[in-house]
């Protein structure tokens, strides 16, 4: 299989990740499918600290049937499964024409590299080596965005635009609406994922479809998923080695179902992934094989250029600090009745509130007395994905942890010690420095009990009643889910359901 045919990576439908029922619907921010909004309603629970607020379902038959007329095409071509044309094959009420697709079983395989992941079974992956034409692609694809009209309509999920980059115009995926000016997206012929202003977007032409994309987000069989700190982060081991993806499609009149494997000799990666998982829940980790039990070599940078996300970087002669070189402390579900501090709103709309117990202030103050006497060496740092740093917010050094390479030195960072997010540039982020060691005690809260759904007048309540450094009562610690904190604060949710409010 060549490394033009990786656009079969991209699932367009598969099964519903609650019942295992075909699913016709996805979930309209991110890439869970569902069969039926009754079934989305149902997994709630757990999809919400991943997916806030709940978005609306869209039919996969609308979104996508652009990327499953082109597969049928492919597959039927690339494996003469069938005479059946496109066409007939898209018609779902001609049972006579589907039946010559039932009980057929198919398999791919493709060298990838395994750039990130996004969850413990949801990664993203990229071709080995990009197609010999693959400059004339670029070329091709720029022509076209140079005359291409803005995107005026909010994208789907799914959905191809254009973006400028660099000053050449490429393709991006939508992965996710992060708010109503701010789009995550995939770019396709990188491999890299990141945030952009809606704005910036251009009309994508199916000429611009038609051409093979070199990476995409695949989901992996039979994995659990996972987004523990302490999971992703031995995860991080596996990330930027070569595998070999293995597809199976298997389709018949009832249902399709695809199963994607990553493999290395007998290494099964899925296999490892649970393994991991499973043990890391129970305290072990002596089972799991470490990335260099792998027989699988780094890739070099000469080789294969589009895994470095930042070409002009110099090489750091010291080793990235990955993980954390202090202590972080989390409420436990056991806490009740305390008060807390807020100390940032920012995500408040979407019921996310940072703050940190009265009682751990002086752990902050500490840290912050340090940082007010940092003396900057000017010394500009080009840090790696999840490495932790030292970053400036409105002309001040904080600590923080970046969460998005965005390319042309450009990087999203976390602000550990209040939970607010910034895209800077390189030269507001230095090395974290070695002394620094206070524990970060800052949390970041999901209030339980709001609707699933806030309006304008909500968000206003919300507002009014919290605000950056008052102090709010906490009743309980709910639960604990990926170290994000659901508290119950029932003065404010009372405080608000006896407001009238216009209707959602």
């Amino acid at each position: 299989m060549l490394a033009s045919d990786l656009p079969k990576l991209s699932p367009t439908w598969g099964l519903c990740i609650l019942c295992h029922k075909k699913a016709e619907w996805s979930c309209e921010r991110c890439f869970d499918l569902y069969c039926s909004m009754e079934c989305q309603r149902m997994d709630w629970q757990r999809h919400r600290y991943i997916c806030l607020p709940m978005p609306r379902l869209v039919p996969l038959s609308h979104a996508d049937s652009t990327l499953l007329r082109e597969k049928l095409i492919s597959e039927s071509k690339d494996n003469q499964v069938s005479s059946t044309s496109v066409e007939e094959l898209l018609k779902n009420d001609d049972t006579e024409k589907n039946a010559k697709l039932s009980n057929k079983i198919r398999n791919f395989t493709e060298n990838v590299i395994l750039v990130k992941f996004l969850s413990s079974n949801k990664c993203l992956v990229r071709a080995h080596k990009p197609p010999d034409n693959f400059a004339d692609i670029q070329k091709e694809i720029n022509a076209f965005g140079k005359n291409a009209p803005e995107l005026v309509v909010c994208p789907s999920v799914g959905s191809v635009a254009l973006l400028l980059y660099k000053g050449i115009f490429t393709r991006v995926e939508v992965l996710s609406i992060q708010d109503d000016k701010r789009i995550s997206l995939l770019y396709c012929d990188y491999g890299w994922i990141a945030t952009v202003a809606k704005v910036d977007l251009r009309m994508a032409v199916d000429d611009v479809l038609k051409f093979p994309r070199l990476s995409a987000v695949i989901i992996l069989h039979n994995v659990e998923e996972c987004s523990d700190s302490k999971v992703m982060s031995l995860l991080e081991k596996f990330e930027g080695l070569q595998y070999e993806l293995c597809r199976c499609i298997e389709t018949n009149s009832n249902k399709i179902g695809e199963e994607v494997t990553l493999t290395c000799g007998n290494v099964n990666l899925n296999e490892e992934i649970n393994k991991l998982c499973f043990d890391t829940n129970f305290g072990k980790s002596e089972n799991v094989k470490n990335s260099e039990d792998i027989e699988i070599k780094n890739l070099n940078n000469n080789e294969d250029l589009l895994l470095d996300l930042c070409l002009d970087e110099p090489c750091h002669r010291e080793k990235p600090i990955l993980s954390p070189p202090f202590d972080i402390y989390i409420f436990q579900t056991n806490l009740s009745n305390f008060k807390v501090v807020v100390l940032d709103t920012s995500a408040l709309s979407y019921g996310y509130i940072g703050c940190i117990a009265e009682t751990d202030l002086k752990y902050l103050v500490t840290v912050q007395e340090y940082l007010n006497n940092y003396e900057d060496n000017g010394q500009f740092y080009n840090p790696k994905l999840h490495e932790y740093c030292l970053a400036k917010f409105e002309n001040e050094w904080y600590r923080a942890r970046v969460v998005k390479i965005m390319g042309n030195s450009r990087y999203t960072v976390v602000y550990l010690d209040f939970t607010n997010e910034s895209t800077i540039t390189y030269q507001d982020i230095r090395r974290y420095p070695k002394d620094l060691n206070g524990p970060c005690r800052t949390n970041l809260c999901l209030i339980d009990g709001l609707p699933t759904t806030l309006n304008a007048d909500h968000i206003n309540f919300l507002k009014k009643e919290i605000t950056a450094e008052c102090k709010l009562v906490i009743d309980k610690v709910k639960e604990v889910v990926q170290q994000i904190v659901v508290v119950e604060c029932p003065a404010i949710i009372e405080k608000m359901n006896s407001v009238e409010f216009k209707a959602i």
